[in-house]
């Protein structure tokens, strides 16, 4: 099989396990009032893998952002037909859209700076949530309180994100120094951004900064 159609089979394969373990957890309720919100983040985390299958098995780089494309759409549809206030299914392929093209075509990044932006938001922002919603269930007071002036974001989730991104920026070859800046820039963006553009913003923000020190 050609090298996108191997990468378009591993692309489908990636989203329907994701779907289907979300799916489960579901049924079974395994993490009872987290459950919902533990199925949700299984996918916005799974997905964020895409990265590999991009940065290994495609060879076009137009076939990757058309199937972005018309997750976006695709994912619009459901959001309208659910009645779903939440844009973050569309903004979500639209942002790894504005990295491919920063990266491929404009020459602005590297598949390094992209790495921490796609897996950053994926791992970062789908643990804050987990962790942010476990400190509440669990009133861990501190943890749980919100950032100052923030959306609703809590000081646990943000510390999560911040970590989480830390590790992933020092998996792509930051020093530990460069990898908080750069996860300290995400999760300010990750708790300040309004009307829930954050699945936009910050890995845009996480590819703007991790670009700009990849270069010092």
């Amino acid at each position: 099989m050609h090298g996108d159609g191997k990468a378009i089979l591993y692309s489908v394969i990636l989203i329907f396990s994701c779907v289907a373990v979300a799916a489960v957890i579901i049924k079974t309720k395994a993490f009872g009032s987290l459950t919902s919100e533990v199925a949700r983040k299984i996918v916005h985390i799974g997905v964020c893998n895409w990265y590999f299958i991009w940065r290994y098995s495609f060879e076009s780089d137009v076939l990757a952002i058309l199937g972005l494309l018309t997750a976006a759409v695709a994912n619009t549809v459901v959001t309208v037909k659910s009645g779903n206030k939440r844009w973050g299914l569309t903004y979500y392929p639209l942002s790894i859209v504005f990295i491919i093209i920063c990266t491929a075509y404009l020459k602005t990044g590297t598949y390094v700076s992209a790495g921490v932006a796609i897996l950053g938001m994926g791992y970062g922002d789908g643990l804050a949530a987990l962790f942010g919603r476990l400190c509440t269930e669990k009133n861990y007071k501190k943890l749980s309180k919100n950032m100052p002036h923030s959306q609703g974001k809590s000081l646990g989730g943000s510390l999560a994100f911040l970590v989480t991104v830390t590790v992933i920026s020092m998996a792509f070859g930051f020093p530990f120094h460069l990898a908080v800046l750069i996860a300290l820039a995400g999760a300010l963006c990750e708790a300040y951004t309004p009307y829930g553009l954050d699945n936009f913003t910050v890995p845009g923000v996480l590819f703007i900064i991790s670009t700009l020190l990849e270069r010092i």
